[in-house]
């Protein structure tokens, strides 16, 4: 203890949680007559700080003294990451919970847990109040915005609480619960506060906490490489058809770049936007509709949207993996795959695309233009313009089929393979895929003895060997055979 010496008729404040007097001369004891105690710690048990107030004569001897008992309690609600200091100024940011974590085709928000991978929602917990000889119990309640959320028991959802909710304290504390983001908030930050009350002899003590419910969504592309369901709206239906997040490189014929966009609510967020460096560059980052520009070498990886609150990474974001492809040829081949079929209503079945998008008639001339450049429809009578063949042969058909050709040279990735008729007539042709002999392509199979067009074709995209697509074909008089078979550069 330690006195301060002063003038006669003094006043003396005792400040027992820092175990010191300090006296205060009457002469400058505040007018109103008022001080304020701030709570800095917990107390251990009831009523353990306490404040006494001392009158001294003029020889410093206690005349008069008064005390009070002083019990410091706290009420606690916390946003799990978020620091208390945060949890009212910055706040915790919740996601809009519009996935599909378990792809049953109901947006999770929708869904009554639990939910398997569920990944969206974030725990708050109710601390015991302190100092734990106080007892009773406490409140949760939504001071506003509770529409925008739900309280479950589970970060997978669980059972939902519904505010306001009461427990004991302290048996039933500490409580972790989990809110789930089920309407974004709007144009203002911090729009959802959640409180939690203790009332103890007519008074109440409560603590605060506020979020924002972020919906983060990129709208373009719509699916990714590796998600397990893709919506059919991923694929274009035009040309070049494809997954939104297929791009070919730079240097290819006919390039595109991926379409980038996104959407962020509420209003008050901003954007920004990431790509794995070796799938290409983004400028304009910041905005909802950056410009992508193709690599010049084959990638895949990441595209991000964050949410932003100022300079503040919100944590919230949306990813898809993209993919760049060699050229329009490595993209058909992913995207069309072998052994389906090309005719009239044949679907699209690759990257987990539901439902199956359904498909025009391809031929193997639409094939080609599409490998090359991707355009067309995937149905053509005519080809690229090709120039002069760098290799000649004709097919000596054998009746009941198994005809031969002589070798058709070095075939490199993107040459085609052209079929005509004796009369001559277009009739068939393929893309060299670079793996030796291989071609690719819509109707690609070899024709089946006896070989007549259109009936014996099986119309299939396919790989075969470059130049055998006619050995089994036996129409004698019909001014098909002999058919011959040039080989064209890459156009």
């Amino acid at each position: 203890m330690r006195r301060l010496a002063g003038k006669a008729r003094q006043v003396v404040y005792d400040l027992s949680y820092y175990e010191d007097w300090y006296e205060f001369n009457q002469d400058i004891w505040p007018e109103e007559n008022y001080l304020w105690v701030e709570g800095y710690q917990a107390s251990g048990g009831l009523k353990d700080t306490g404040l006494a107030l001392s009158y001294l004569d003029p020889d410093g001897v206690d005349v008069c003294v008064n005390s009070v008992k002083i019990t410091v309690m706290t009420v606690d609600l916390n946003i799990d990451g978020v620091a208390d200091e945060a949890e009212t100024t910055i706040g915790g940011f919740i996601a809009l919970n519009n996935d599909d974590d378990d792809n049953n085709g109901t947006a999770d928000k929708d869904a009554n847990g639990p939910i398997t991978g569920e990944d969206n929602l974030v725990k708050i917990t109710l601390q015991k109040v302190e100092p734990t000889a106080l007892t009773g119990t406490v409140t949760l309640k939504a001071n506003s915005g509770g529409g925008n959320i739900k309280v479950w028991t589970s970060s997978t959802k669980g059972t939902e609480v519904t505010l306001p909710k009461t427990y004991s304290t302290p048996s039933e504390l500490p409580k972790d619960l989990w809110v789930e983001g089920y309407s974004a908030s709007t144009s203002v930050p911090r729009d959802v506060e959640l409180g939690l009350e203790y009332v103890v002899e007519g008074q109440t003590f409560d603590d605060k906490v506020k979020f924002t419910v972020v919906d983060v969504g990129i709208t373009q592309p719509v699916g990714s490489l590796d998600a397990a369901k893709n919506a059919s709206s991923c694929f274009q239906m035009s040309a070049p058809y494809r997954f939104d997040f297929q791009g070919v490189i730079s240097g290819s014929t006919g390039p595109y770049v991926l379409g980038v966009h996104g959407s962020i609510s509420p209003s008050a967020l901003g954007y920004k936007w990431t790509l794995d460096s070796a799938t290409g560059t983004l400028t304009n980052d910041t905005t909802a509709s950056p410009t992508h520009t193709a690599p010049s070498a084959e990638s895949e990886g990441t595209l991000t949207l964050k949410a932003m609150f100022g300079t503040i990474d919100t944590g919230l974001k949306d990813e898809r993996e993209v993919k760049i492809y060699k050229d329009h040829l490595a993209r058909d081949y992913a995207s069309f795959g072998t052994g389906g079929s090309c005719k009239s209503g044949w679907k699209v079945e690759t990257f987990n695309v539901d439902p199956k998008p359904v498909m025009g008639a391809w031929n193997c001339h639409g094939s080609t233009w599409h490998h090359w450049n991707g355009s067309g429809t995937g149905l053509a009578t005519t080809l690229p313009s090709l120039g002069t063949p760098k290799k000649t042969v004709v097919v000596t058909h054998q009746s009941g089929g198994g005809g031969t050709h002589p070798s058709l040279g070095t075939l490199n990735r993107g040459d085609i393979v052209v079929y005509y008729t004796a009369q001559p007539l277009l009739m068939h042709s393929q893309t060299c895929t670079g793996n030796g002999t291989e071609t690719y392509g819509a109707n690609n199979e070899p024709l089946s003895y006896p070989g007549m067009p259109v009936t014996n074709e099986s119309w299939k995209w396919a790989t075969s060997t470059a130049g055998d697509w006619a050995n089994d074909l036996w129409l004698p008089g019909t001014g098909i055979m002999p058919v011959t078979i040039m080989v064209y550069d890459k156009p």
